[in-house]
């Protein structure tokens, strides 16, 4: 190993196929060389080989591990063994460097939340080397929190001056804004961030490699956005399968077969999509991409006629995950199963098959989710909140489902529909269940508790601030430095229980609420004005007018137009003039005269009509046909005999 070590530090070689050469030369001599496998598993880092560098770190064992802890877990980190990695930089992570690896890994595996306070670290001991590179993987959490639903948890939401000056954190600023749903802003960064890239002083090959990940976003935000011709376009300017990046590839090539603006042939797109590539396991997207992928696969599955095979696959699903029927993964499959077994048909009598289904499957969410949801769109929200009702009813009676009962997912479903009928009461008793129920488990959720919270604090009661209270402050020994936990705090906040002082200092200033806004041209403006005449005269008819018009012609328009002789009336004569009220409905018509009754015909003769207009002196009314009466009948005191017959 001499002769290596004096060759490494006197020929300062910069080919790694050389030093690996030389590497293995050694370890082909002495296996038990530690510095040589240690040499040779940098060369294979270098050289990109992680395969080849994983079956070194398997030879050298526990000793080369000892020895390179920071290679050995970049290699596992590198290699998908994840679990592996995080173990062996947990052992070593009194090493700075070797911190790095510690947030790469973790962000990998989709804990963010440590990913960041590691950040948070890195950031206090002045550890980073560089700046720019930290900022963007510090960033790069922050819009993964977004996408995963935790965005209070982001340090960062909007970006500063400098970082729109940079490529990368442009595109991580677009990434977040997408994350929230701000699609517009997401558009504007997306394209000044290839503007940038191009500005740069890279070769063709690094900008173009650059560039596919920008616009295969870019695809997405504008299919969101409705704008299916220039996602289309642009899909359609790229070579998917030229991305190096295999999860990025796959994702492209998906969403090229929905990012069109003309209805394709749906077997055609499921075969393709089968026949897109297939991301090895170290490779695999996040997991919030990968249901999307398989929320894609299923539908295209339906749209291809394969119900049977859709009712198989995600009945095996909701089988397997029958200990935890509100995952992610459970509700999916139970509404795909739902539309392959009423082949995708929203009628009543799918509702009805539904309904018989559920009875099989009572703790189905995603079968109840789908019921629902037929029920909103057929506007009938009473018989929705009857099957949510139903749901709850059905699993609080075991104890063991309590934690299906208060899902945060049901929670706002059933709170969603309270709301929708303006039934805040309830919807205000199911939040603060959930959220007691979630305490006492000691998983409280942020998000319900701060809709919890907030929903105490409408009409609050003293007891209503002080259980407010109560949850915003359990939200923040949760998260430390949340702002929303901080307001409500605040906002609960009575004379008896006053906010500490640095937790007022925390919140910001009025001085940065207001920056922008211009007070005094506010209240020189006044009150603005509503157009109360026009808002009356439109409330105060809404019947049709009869429009005068001449035959032939338009009520809009004076342009003579030609009359087909269909819609001519039998008796028409042309040239004369037509009754001008002839299009108003009857009972509009000025010559219109009630039927009545054929009793108290004498009255109707004299014109005694109630609320009728008042007859003339000494006869009938002059546009009503005189009733001449019979006689009496031939004397007898004008009594008429009375009928015979069942009374």
């Amino acid at each position: 190993m001499s002769s290596l070590a004096t060759l490494l530090s006197q020929a300062h070689l910069n080919d790694h196929d050389e030093i690996l050469k030389q590497a293995n030369a050694a370890i082909k001599k002495n296996k038990a060389d530690i510095a040589a496998q240690h040499v040779r598993l940098v060369a294979y880092i270098k050289l990109d080989r992680y395969d080849d560098a994983l079956h070194a770190l398997t030879e050298g064992g526990d000793a080369l591990k000892d020895r390179a802890p920071l290679e050995a877990a970049y290699t596992l980190y590198k290699s998908g063994r994840l679990r592996e990695a995080a173990d062996l930089a947990e052992r070593h992570k009194e090493a700075k460097d070797i911190l790095h690896v510690v947030a790469q890994t973790a962000y990998r595996a989709e804990d963010f939340e440590q990913a960041r306070t590691v950040y948070e670290r890195l950031a206090s001991e002045g550890t980073v080397d560089d700046e720019s590179d930290f900022r963007i993987n510090s960033w790069a959490v922050d819009v993964q929190l977004g996408w995963v639903g935790k965005q209070a948890m982001a340090k960062k939401t909007r970006p500063d001056r400098e970082d729109l000056d940079q490529f990368m954190a442009t595109f991580n600023a677009a990434c977040g804004y997408a994350s929230r749903g701000e699609l517009k802003q997401a558009e504007v960064l997306l394209q000044r961030a290839k503007d940038l890239c191009n500005a740069t002083d890279l070769d063709e090959a690094e900008k173009k490699a650059e560039l596919l990940p920008i616009t295969v976003q870019q695809i997405y935000v504008l299919s969101r956005l409705g704008k299916l011709g220039e996602a289309e376009k642009l899909s359609d300017s790229i070579d998917a399968r030229s991305i190096s990046d295999l999860d990025t590839r796959h994702i492209a090539q998906s969403n090229a077969l929905f990012a069109t603006s003309k209805p394709g042939n749906p077997y055609i797109a499921h075969h393709l999509f089968q026949t897109t590539a297939k991301v090895p396991r170290k490779d695999l997207p996040f997991s919030y991409q990968s249901a999307a992928l398989q929320s894609n696969a299923l539908t295209l599955d339906l749209q291809a006629q394969k119900y049977k095979g859709v009712a198989s696959s995600t009945l095996s699903t909701i089988r397997s995950q029958a200990e935890r029927p509100a995952s992610q993964e459970a509700v999916t499959a139970g509404a795909f199963n739902a539309a392959a077994h009423t082949h995708s048909s929203t009628s009543k009598t799918s509702i009805k098959d539904l309904l018989q289904l559920h009875a099989s499957r009572p703790t189905d969410v995603g079968l109840l989710v789908t019921i629902i949801q037929l029920y909103v769109a057929s506007n009938n929200h009473g018989a929705a909140i009857q099957a949510a009702e139903n749901f709850i009813k059905h699993v609080e009676s075991d104890a063991t489902q309590l934690d299906l009962r208060f899902a945060p997912g049901l929670i706002g479903i059933i709170t969603a529909l309270y709301i929708s009928q303006h039934r805040y009461g309830p919807a205000k008793v199911e939040l603060n269940k959930a959220a007691t129920h979630w305490r006492n488990q000691n998983r409280p959720d942020s998000n319900l508790l701060r809709a919890a919270g907030s929903a105490l604090l409408d009409d609050a009661s003293d007891t209503d601030l002080a259980a407010a209270r109560e949850l915003f402050q359990n939200m923040q020994s949760q998260r430390p430095g949340d702002p929303a936990a901080a307001a409500g705090i605040v906002a609960a906040s009575t004379a008896a229980a006053l906010p500490p002082r640095e937790l007022l200092d925390s919140l910001p200033s009025v001085a940065d609420l207001s920056r922008g806004i211009d007070a005094a041209a506010l209240e020189e403006a006044g009150i603005p004005r509503t157009e109360t005449s026009t808002i009356a005269s439109t409330a105060v008819s809404r019947k049709r007018t009869a429009a005068i018009t001449q035959p032939g012609t338009n009520a809009t328009s004076n342009k003579r137009r030609s009359v087909r002789p269909s819609g001519k009336p039998k008796n028409f004569v042309e040239g004369k003039q037509m009754d001008p009220e002839r299009w108003l409905p009857l009972k509009e018509r000025s010559s219109y005269r009630p039927k009545g009754k054929k009793k108290g015909r004498l009255q109707q003769a004299q014109g005694a009509t109630q609320g009728g207009e008042e007859s003339p002196a000494g006869g009938s009314r002059p546009d009503t046909p005189s009733v001449v009466t019979g006689g009496s009948g031939g004397g007898g005191g004008g009594k008429a005999k009375k009928k015979k017959g069942k009374r």
